[in-house]
């Protein structure tokens, strides 16, 4: 898993994203991709970054050498929530700091699934207070409840709010927001927040829903 041959992106689209990075301009950089970005070594994810850590390495690299700030990545495919300070290395304290979170190169929003669990009720407390033990970069977990996160950006922060399900077998069942943690502009590192995002006047419709049992 550690062989540097190991490539997640392919050379010729590692190289468009590192090229896009460098010369954006953009307020908030978003990377939307497919699963779990952020370092978790108590959970071995081998189909996450984790299993290929030099091309991880190369991107963060790519990140610090060219100052680029605002990145929000956003990840998938685990079947659980999580809000993380993304580094380098988040286990050396000459690297990244979890109280002032200096040495934040990106934060990462994981949505669960809306449907679809991973662990059972035991393994996710479980594992929810191994992260919350061992993992400080790592600002919050859950992986019992399923849902999704909503993204809102402004120039002064990017917040990742989750809203998670009582039931997922009824077209009737409570949806309540669970937590809420933002990048603010200038600091990169996250944050907790009280409330999710307010609902825009001008925002788009969403998009029909069709549910079938």
């Amino acid at each position: 898993m550690s062989s540097p041959t190991r490539q997640l992106l392919g050379a010729d689209q590692e190289a468009w994203l590192f090229d896009g990075l460098a010369r954006s301009s953009a307020h908030w950089k978003i990377l939307a991709q497919q699963i779990v970005f952020v370092q978790f070594p108590q959970i071995w994810n081998q189909f996450g970054w984790d299993g290929y850590p030099t091309a991880r390495g190369r991107l963060l690299e790519h990140v610090r050498s060219n100052n680029v700030d605002g990145m929000v990545v956003l990840s998938g495919d685990f079947h659980s929530s999580w809000a993380s300070d993304i580094t380098e290395n988040p286990f050396d304290p000459s690297v990244y700091n979890p109280v002032t979170g200096e040495g934040t190169l990106a934060v990462e929003f994981v949505t669960p699934g809306v449907t679809s669990p991973l662990f059972s009720p035991a393994d996710a407390r479980r594992l929810e207070d191994e992260v919350r033990m061992n993992d400080p970069h790592i600002k919050w977990t859950n992986f019992s409840n399923r849902g999704y996160v909503v993204l809102d950006v402004t120039e002064e922060r990017a917040q990742g709010a989750w809203f998670h399900f009582d039931r997922v077998d009824l077209a009737t069942a409570t949806e309540t927001f669970a937590r809420a943690f933002a990048s603010r502009a200038g600091a990169q590192s996250l944050v907790a927040e009280a409330e999710p995002a307010q609902e825009r006047a001008d925002a788009p419709p969403l998009a029909p829903v069709r549910i079938e049992l």
